[in-house]
């Protein structure tokens, strides 16, 4: 009985789909034509919503493309080959290498002064950060934080007084 009404229900499925098929497709047609229903609207909109949503479905990252990018960040190419500050460097030595004039110390100096400045202001940015990430509060803040970590087990009661 059981294999029957399976069967039955799949040929009740399949019936329903090809009559689904056939009204959008007359959905479709009355739409080119310009003279659509209110159950051919919703039933177009209902069928570019499905549409969209398997193009989400689809485009959706996997588990290791995920989990690659949150152990790695994100980094760029520029980040893996040396950061901004070695970049700046290499543009530095470059242009330096390109001038075919003679070289004065003072030109050096400039561009010594210039990455030495790039490492001071990045330095600086991550102080920011810092007190960003991890502020200060009051003795609220503090008392709130303290609470926030404090863990109880279901032997807390041998523990009171």
């Amino acid at each position: 009985m059981i294999a029957y009404n399976r069967r039955k229900r799949n040929e009740w499925l399949k019936e329903k789909q090809q009559e689904s098929a056939v009204q959008l497709e007359e959905a479709r047609r009355a739409a080119a034509a310009g003279v659509l229903t209110e159950d051919q609207r919703l039933m177009l909109n209902r069928e570019r919503a499905a549409e969209e949503a398997e193009m989400a479905r689809k485009s959706k990252k996997g588990i290791m493309t995920r989990a690659k990018e949150a152990v790695f960040g994100g980094l760029s190419e520029e980040e893996v080959q040396g950061g901004k500050i070695g970049a700046a460097a290499r543009a530095a030595k470059e242009q330096i290498q390109t001038r075919t004039e003679p070289q004065d110390v003072s030109s050096e100096a400039s561009v010594v002064q210039a990455i030495q400045s790039k490492i001071e202001e990045h330095r600086r940015t991550g102080e920011a950060l810092e007190q960003v990430v991890h502020p200060q509060g009051g003795p609220l803040d503090r008392r709130a934080e303290a609470l926030a970590h404090k863990t109880t087990g279901w032997t807390s009661w041998l523990q009171r007084r």
